[in-house]
């Protein structure tokens, strides 16, 4: 048997590593036998005896049936680029130089003592073989592309990933190439052209088009957080091609947003810019709180201004303004709640189904208060509804039914009749004799009339409003 050299054939073997276990070549089992009849093509691949006395035989021994089993099986496969081809004859030289510029195949140092039968039918073989175009024997190929399967599992498609990299994933997981903008939309995203004319997808690593796109006249075309769209303006919600005017907190509550905190509205006909409010989503949600006392450490011994315009801290002890309360309760009918807390730790509520003040023309007059319901007294005797057509008064301006100043007297501001029944904005740390029980008379404090204990034993306050309900 011929003698091949061991390390040339190695070599081309190890250049072309193949997917099954016993064969270093592609997959085709022809060069498997071709590499089994030349002990030391692969020492994987090769399954048969290795004794060097049967390597070292001549090709010319072969016989014509041997031939012809590598021509037959070699057909359709990749053929070998020849090196060496001087004692060819020139018909087949030439043939097999043409065959070779689109063929790639293991470099054989020496035919010249194959029969002409052996190179025809390597020859013959090439011919009918596609594979990619080599400049010389010795190329070596992209093993990075290799890397990569070109059959993906079912299910799954061959695409970029986030990390640009071509891979084989599900759908939902590709990302998608806009060449024509040079723009990359990662899975589930989309992109934005510069004047926000447009708008893309990436859905299962295809590219969808809107039918239309465009900025509401309340939203603005920008980029925030390395994402350009349309971004509605601040006091209106949306994505961007709708935006919704919020105009209190139970609009911020229908939009879907059920979480307490600070949002940014409108009210109908208000012509100053949008303003921060405190919504609180207990209690049903869509609440906007105008008043809070926490733990005196806000003076609300103020003037009228002040109160007019609002003061203290939105997240804690505040109060909202009353420019501010006029524009929300007189868009919608409203109702109010409200939350005390005593000093023991003790929680009272009381509601209203009716709320609503005037503007300051009309010095902020308590306008409506509706029917009473809850725990913090009881209905013929609730601190609120007896300050029904009260004006607001603050300490540079009396505007109580009472020949007293109740502003000054109470220490606080307040829709006050007769100086008494209730006085939320009162002095938060004023001593009141034990015996005392209503909110009236010199050093009252915070005061809410029937509740248990002596005036001064309320700590926590909330008020807070919102639209009728159906």
């Amino acid at each position: 048997m011929y003698h091949v050299n061991e390390s040339e054939l190695c070599d081309f073997a190890a250049k072309f590593p193949c997917k099954g276990k016993h064969c270093l070549s592609y997959q085709e089992e022809g060069l498997c036998k071709f590499a089994e009849k030349f002990p030391g093509v692969g020492r994987s691949c090769y399954k048969g005896s290795t004794n060097d006395d049967t390597t070292k035989q001549s090709t010319n021994s072969l016989p014509d049936t041997t031939v012809s089993s590598v021509e037959t099986t070699t057909q359709s496969k990749t053929s070998p680029p020849i090196s060496t081809l001087s004692s060819l004859p020139d018909t087949a030289v030439s043939s097999v130089e043409t065959t070779t510029q689109s063929t790639t195949s293991p470099p054989i140092n020496t035919l010249s003592s194959l029969p002409d039968t052996t190179v025809s039918s390597v020859e013959t073989t090439a011919q009918s073989t596609t594979s990619p175009p080599v400049e010389s024997s010795s190329q070596s190929i992209d093993t990075t592309r290799l890397s990569t399967p070109t059959v993906c599992l079912r299910g799954q498609l061959r695409c970029y990933n986030d990390d640009n990299e071509m891979v084989c994933a599900a759908p939902e997981n590709c990302t998608c190439q806009i060449t024509s903008v040079n723009a990359s939309i990662s899975a589930g995203g989309f992109y934005v052209n510069p004047d926000c004319t447009r708008r893309a997808h990436c859905i299962n690593g295809n590219v969808t088009w809107d039918d239309v796109y465009s900025c509401n006249p309340n939203a603005l075309c920008e980029e925030q957080n390395n994402v350009r769209q349309c971004y509605c303006k601040t006091g209106y919600h949306g994505d961007g091609k709708t935006c919704l005017q919020l105009t209190n907190c139970q609009d911020v509550y229908t939009a879907g947003i059920n979480a307490s905190g600070i949002y940014t509205i409108k009210p109908t006909n208000w012509s100053g810019s949008p303003f921060p409010v405190y919504c609180n989503m207990a209690d049903g949600g869509g609440w906007t709180v105008f008043q809070r006392r926490v733990n005196g450490s806000v003076d609300f011994y103020r003037n009228w201004t002040s109160y007019k315009e609002g003061f203290g801290q939105i997240v804690h002890e505040f109060w909202m303004g009353n420019d501010k309360l006029y524009y929300i309760t007189n868009q919608d009918n409203y109702q109010i709640r409200i939350d005390l807390v005593d000093r023991e730790g003790t929680p009272y509520f009381a509601e209203y189904d009716l709320f609503r003040i005037n503007d300051e023309n009309d010095m902020y007059r308590l306008s409506a208060v509706g029917t009473y319901s809850g725990t913090a007294g009881t209905d013929d005797k609730n601190a609120l509804e007896y300050q029904f057509n009260s004006f607001f008064s603050t300490y540079d301006q009396d505007n109580d039914k009472d020949t007293r100043h109740c502003a000054v007297v109470l220490q606080g501001a307040w829709w006050h009749s007769k100086c008494c029944r209730s006085n939320l904005n009162g002095n938060y740390f004023a001593s009141v004799l034990p015996s005392t029980k209503f909110c009236c008379g010199g050093h009252s404090s915070i005061c809410w009339s029937n509740l248990p204990g002596p005036d001064h034993n309320i700590k926590y306050t909330e008020m807070k409003i919102r639209p009728v309900r159906d």
